[in-house]
């Protein structure tokens, strides 16, 4: 995964519905041991709650 893909969630996560107004959330940063954020907001969130990587930039 890394910045720029396009990704649903997990239900569940709090703030976060599975899938934002355009239906996928744009990843907007990864770190080292692959947290991402989404749609630019600050929380870090886990690999495993990733459900569907959606598209790929190439």
């Amino acid at each position: 995964m890394t910045v720029g893909d396009h990704v649903t969630l997990i239900p569940g996560i709090e703030g976060y519905p599975p899938t934002s107004s355009g239906g996928c959330y744009v990843v907007s940063a990864v770190d080292d041991a692959g947290r991402f954020c989404v749609d630019g907001m600050s929380r870090w969130l886990e690999p495993e709650m990733v459900a569907q990587v959606v598209s790929e930039d190439a």
